[in-house]
């Protein structure tokens, strides 16, 4: 008999994720009973199918597992989530789930190589200063960037600073790879050797900001990388630096780096702010020195299926005995966003 597996996720996400080719790949591995609801499946409803089944697909906008929830599932074996992070999905304290012995997996390194697409986008247009002449090009006679006063730059062979040394870090260092950019990155889990063996130096904080004028934010977002970038910290990057954040807005003191931004000090592409959206009335919705995007990091929706794919082969790796290749751990969860 092949192994039960529920798919949460309803509507339209779940079209996007479970194309027919992602359905024909699940269905050679197990016997697949989909949401066929317009929404995601709610705590209820969840409780109510789940008994019965070796695996769960989730995906955004599912409940939470919790521990009442949990006890319903007692054939439950194998959690796929076809998004990145997972904190949200979990009880609290987390251990309620591993103690049961449940595995669990998420599509994050498929995630991570979109999240590093768009924050080289946002580093290359900011230093080429892509909003600022397509608005001066409207009122003006302006055509060779030389005479204008914007001091456009370039990645190439500059140094650069890596906030965070996770899966997208080191999809964004293979990006850079071209660039011949100097890497530095700042990490607290970081692995020495295979930084070393990827010509990524390791730094204290304050020396990166101080001494790289392209900054990427991509560290994961837990009660200790709260504000890690302060006042005092933004303080330390030079005049005309750029800063990228794509992990998470409140890794930044924003209230600081507005006011930044407002002197015209720094250059910011910002795929994420704390709050989200930011406030109706926020600077950062018009300074010309920011460019501004509503997390939209990861895979476009015509990709959504990556994810999907991702997790079935994945549950393909479970049933067959094999590793998982991107298993979330109670250790490794504690190091996560």
């Amino acid at each position: 008999m092949k192994p039960r597996i529920l798919v949460a996720p309803g509507g339209k996400l779940q079209q996007q994720l479970f194309t027919p080719r992602v359905r024909a790949a699940l269905a050679e591995i197990c016997q697949p009973t989909y949401n066929d609801g317009p929404e995601h499946l709610s705590a209820e409803q969840l409780a109510a199918q789940l008994p019965g089944h070796q695996a769960l697909v989730t995906g955004w906008g599912c409940p939470k597992l919790t521990s009442e929830l949990l006890d319903r599932a007692s054939d439950l074996r194998v959690v796929a989530h076809a998004a990145g992070s997972v904190r949200f999905l979990l009880p609290d304290p987390p251990h309620e789930f591993f103690r049961r012995g449940i595995r669990m997996t998420s599509a994050t390194p498929t995630m991570s190589r979109y999240v590093a697409e768009l924050s080289l986008c946002l580093a290359i247009a900011c230093l080429r200063r892509i909003s600022r002449f397509r608005e001066e090009m409207k009122g003006s006679d302006l055509w060779w960037g030389t005479s204008s006063d914007l001091d456009p730059d370039t990645l190439i062979e500059q140094r650069v600073g890596i906030v965070g040394l996770g899966s997208i870090s080191w999809e964004l260092v293979r990006l850079l790879e071209p660039f011949q950019c100097d890497i530095h990155a700042f990490s607290t889990h970081a692995d020495p050797a295979r930084a070393a063996a990827a010509g990524v130096k390791l730094v204290p904080l304050d020396d990166l900001l101080r001494t790289c004028p392209i900054i990427f934010l991509l560290a994961a977002g837990r009660p200790d990388t709260v504000k890690m970038i302060a006042r005092e910290q933004l303080g330390l990057i030079p005049d005309g630096s750029v800063i990228v954040n794509t992990a998470r807005g409140a890794l930044v003191d924003e209230e600081a780096l507005t006011d930044e931004l407002k002197a015209g000090r720094l250059w910011a592409g910002l795929d994420v702010t704390e709050p989200e959206p930011p406030a109706a009335d926020s600077p950062l919705r018009d300074l010309p020195n920011v460019l501004l995007t509503p997390h939209v990091g990861g895979p476009v929706p015509s990709r959504y299926w990556n994810m999907a794919a991702f997790c079935v082969e994945e549950l393909r790796r479970f049933f067959r005995g094999e590793p998982l290749e991107a298993e979330i751990t109670e250790k490794r969860l504690k190091g996560m966003a």
